[in-house]
């Protein structure tokens, strides 16, 4: 069994949604609804399989491995004075400890499977200047540890420290942020936010629905309470919304060896675990049950109007033309939802024509933007001297302009999958949640586009040759001018402008050349930039279309389902009308027994969610 699909504690919620799936897989075996058999085992599977990432962020050194080994109370994360994480470590449920080790893809070939390792060996692999045995490249560890933090589908990433959002790591960190469930900002207590911190809270909040500040290392530093001070004053006046948590992993240590409740509540981490637990987890599990409940209900509906029908005409022969007549319309209305002209269908149309006109118009303005601001920060500096710290800002500020126009794109497919949800009256929030997005971070590390420049400041021989050459066209024009005109003793002043002369001629190829650099690096901008756009714009593109046809084929299997149920109710209650007074009776008979089926299995998922059955629901499974 792969190391990754080892079993976990569920919540007695999703145990109990998962029974009452069971049985609705089972009545739609005996009704030999193939179609419906398919949406139910789907729905099952996103219950069994669900997870709730939680990104551990924050710049190098401030505690975010210390953090995560003292919330699980195992030693998982590297932790080290002189080295930093610079792998992505993935810790989630497991019965016993075990991790492994994901490679990158060698170009051309596809991912080789993870490779089980020792879990003492994690830092040979996730830490820079590690002395990786593997010559490939890591893309990242996951691990598997029996905590009972992470017994609900919690999996905490530690990520490489973001660099005050200026270092090659933090684009992998932005990069996640969209795939994220909550993200818990760690800094510690030796100052307040910087604004690169500030910053980067803000993107995460943008992107994220979950933010977390946690202050480490309070023991260590006696001032803790006033920087907590200062940092809400900070969260205030930059309008982020997020509670801040002081911890300190020596306490928490120190209370576990103890069993000391006092010690354990005073190093914050109660506090911490509730906000996963609570805020998080059972937040998100919540929205998954109503997701998945919401799917089963409406399958249910769907089979119990099959046998109303028909039971409507048992009871009163004299009406069964109406409800034939009313019937014959509902199949009507979903032989349309069927047809390539149906309204859902040109909605679907439609709004990806105008999301991908959209999508690319929001990727120019910011790749202008980020132009212009580049060409103003180069003609205010020499790029001979700026240029080092400049590529990477460059690098890490296109890496965060994508990932936004990305996350625009989700939230605008997400708005169009409920426009064409409207057609169908159902929960559209099922398949936004299932939205195949591709992660900007791997597009533009990937696609070989990299800022080239080579710069060539003058050196002290060219500054000292051009020089020479003002001062001596200068000298040499006077001398002979004292010559000609038979003035001597011309020759100090003649050294005089030959000087003023070299030093204006200095000054003018410096701001030549300056010029030039400034040149070159707009140059080397744009088409970083262009190159960017172009890679960009035909991933988006890919993604837009793979969300097109997710959609259309949700939509289209949703039509089928309402066709076929509207189908086998006509037929039954067409069949019904020929039936005779016994055969009517022992049918009805037949059908209110399904039927109390179907309302007493409603009523199973309903108490599973937490809501009252139904008034009048049979009882008895």
């Amino acid at each position: 069994m792969n190391q990754r699909a080892q079993p976990r504690p569920r919540s007695k919620t999703i145990d109990n949604l998962l029974g009452a799936v069971d049985s609705a897989a089972k009545l739609a075996d005996d009704l030999d609804r193939d179609d419906l058999r398919q949406r139910i085992r789907t729905a099952r599977e996103r219950l069994e399989s669900a997870t709730f990432h939680v990104l551990v962020v924050g710049e190098f050194k401030q505690g975010k491995s210390s953090l995560i080994n003292a919330l699980l109370r195992h030693q998982v994360c590297p932790v080290d004075d002189d080295v930093a994480t610079a792998r992505p470590i993935a810790i989630s449920y497991a019965d016993s400890p075990w991790a492994q080790v994901q490679f990158k893809a060698a170009e051309g070939e596809a991912a080789p499977p993870p490779q089980p390792v020792p879990v003492e060996s994690i830092r040979n692999y996730a830490t820079e200047f590690a002395a990786n045995p593997d010559p490939r490249e890591v893309e990242g560890v996951e691990v598997g540890v029996p905590s009972p933090i992470l017994n609900n589908g919690i999996v905490l990433v530690d990520t490489p420290g973001v660099g005050g959002l200026g270092s090659a790591h933090s684009t992998v960190t932005v990069g996640a942020l969209p795939m994220a469930n909550a993200v818990v900002f760690v800094s510690d207590a030796s100052q307040e936010f910087t604004q690169p911190e500030l910053d980067f809270m803000r993107t995460a909040l943008a992107m994220c629905p979950n933010l977390v500040c946690v202050i480490t290392k309070t023991d260590f530093y006696p001032a803790w309470r006033k920087i907590v001070d200062l940092d809400r004053q900070h969260l205030a006046r930059n309008r982020i919304s997020a509670e801040i948590i002081p911890t300190s992993a020596s306490l928490r240590q120190h209370a576990v060896a103890r069993q000391d409740k006092d010690l354990n509540n005073e190093s914050g981490y109660p506090d911490l675990i509730k906000y996963l637990r609570q805020d998080i987890a059972t937040n998100a599990e919540q929205l998954l049950a109503r997701q998945s409940a919401a799917e089963i209900l409406e399958i249910l509906d769907q089979l119990e109007k099959t046998y109303s029908a028909e039971i409507a005409v048992l009871d009163d022969p004299d009406r069964a033309q109406d409800v034939v007549d009313q019937l014959k319309r509902a199949r009507e209305n979903s032989e349309r939802l069927r047809g390539q002209a149906s309204r859902w269908q040109q909605t679907l149309s439609d709004g990806h024509a105008e999301l991908v006109s959209d999508v690319a118009h929001d990727l120019r303005g910011r790749m202008r933007e980020m132009v212009r601001q580049s060409e103003e920060a180069i003609d205010n500096s020499d790029p001979a001297d700026t240029w080092p710290e400049f590529e990477p800002w460059l690098y890490n500020r296109t890496a965060t302009e994508v990932v936004h126009n990305y996350t625009f794109l989700h939230h605008r497919s997400v708005e169009l999958s409920r426009l064409v949800g409207e057609h169908f009256l159902v929960d559209h929030e099922e398949i936004a949640g299932q939205l195949e997005i591709s992660n900007p971070y791997d597009l533009t590390q990937g696609a070989g586009v990299e800022v080239s420049l080579e710069i060539k400041p003058m050196t002290a021989g060219s500054q000292a040759l051009s020089a020479m050459r003002g001062g001596y066209g200068g000298f040499l024009m006077f001398s002979l001018m004292g010559g000609l005109l038979g003035i001597p003793g011309l020759q100090p002043v003649a050294l005089a402008v030959g000087v003023v002369m070299g030093r204006r001629q200095l000054r003018e190829e410096k701001q030549r050349q300056l010029n030039q650099r400034r040149m070159q690096a707009k140059q080397a901008v744009r088409r970083y930039t262009d190159d960017v756009q172009f890679s960009v714009t035909k991933d988006c593109q890919d993604n837009l279309r793979r969300i097109r046809n997710q959609l259309r084929d949700f939509y289209t299997s949703r039509a089928e389902d309402l066709n076929k149920s509207t189908t086998e109710s006509l037929n039954a209650a067409e069949q019904a009308v020929k039936r005779d007074n016994a055969g009517r009776q022992q049918r009805k008979k037949e059908l209110v027994a399904h039927r109390q089926r179907i309302q007493q299995l409603r009523a199973k998922i309903t108490e599973a969610m937490g809501q009252p059955a139904p008034a009048g629901t049979p009882t008895g499974a």
